[in-house]
């Protein structure tokens, strides 16, 4: 998907390294919000494959969320089998080790190594299968596994900010971001909360039309209810009291219709 009528913010954007300064451009946004930093990008395009690359081994993300759903006609940016590898111009990508999970996800263990450079980086890129493109809210389990993958640390790869992308970069991608930001506000020890609202707005100054569609708003408040219910019914969070749990039924009931509003008017 070209992004030609989408601004890419300058002052966030991510800068190609080790090249002509002319040709540092990829439409790709760092998302920093004190010690969570995300860089939110689009499914690489075929003549930006080693661009993406690039990208990677020098921002060394700890993990690369593919969000574009299975099936779906856009040009492979990494060769899948086990073993295979292939140079994008000048960056080489071999398949190390490939793990799938059920039928939601596929779990990539990838090296990447440009051309002049001795020391390759190994870099886990979860692909999460079934994610509907919009304007549904089945699935949502699926985005509660992506979101406890994307919150463990792994010591022996990259420690760099995750890379999340889907077709444009800009609604499931924002959706996932938008989502963690959320859960981990609402864990966090800081006295100072922050509303959803300030959260988007905050995303949006630093990756234009991130999140597109109230539909994706109203999923991200959606996955974030389904999130807390979870975590009372696996005795996670022990302080949930019963008029709690109602007040989530409630609200999510009350998202769910406004869900449903918005589908019917789009």
């Amino acid at each position: 998907m070209e992004l030609q009528d989408i601004v890419c913010i300058d002052r966030t954007r991510v800068k190609l390294q080790q090249v002509d300064p002319k040709d540092d451009f990829i439409h790709a946004n760092f998302l920093n919000f004190g010690d969570e930093t995300y860089i939110a990008t689009q499914y690489p395009l075929e003549d930006t494959i080693s661009d993406f690359w690039r990208m990677v081994f020098f921002e060394e993300p700890r993990i690369i969320i593919n969000l574009v759903p299975k099936g779906q006609q856009y040009p492979s940016f990494f060769k899948t089998g086990e073993g295979e590898y292939h140079t994008y111009k000048d960056m080489y990508v071999q398949t190390r080790r490939v793990e799938e999970s059920k039928s939601y996800m596929i779990s990539y263990l990838l090296e990447v190594l440009p051309d002049g450079h001795s020391n390759s980086i190994f870099v886990r890129l979860l692909h999460i299968l079934n994610w509907p493109d919009n304007r549904t809210t089945k699935g949502l389990h699926t985005i509660l596994k992506a979101l406890h993958i994307l919150a463990k640390k792994d010591a022996t790869l990259c420690k760099g900010p995750p890379v999340v992308m889907c077709n444009s970069g800009l609604n499931k991608c924002g959706t996932l971001i938008f989502t963690n930001l959320m859960i981990n506000n609402l864990f966090s020890n800081s006295s100072n909360e922050v509303s959803p609202i300030s959260i988007y707005m905050n995303m949006r100054r630093m990756r234009a039309s991130i999140i597109q569609t109230d539909l994706y708003y109203l999923q991200a408040l959606i996955i974030v209810l389904d999130y807390l219910q979870w975590k009372n019914e696996k005795k996670l969070i022990l302080d949930l009291t019963p008029e709690m749990l109602r007040i989530i039924r409630e609200w999510k009931m009350e998202f769910y219709k406004k869900y449903e509003k918005e589908k019917t008017n789009g």
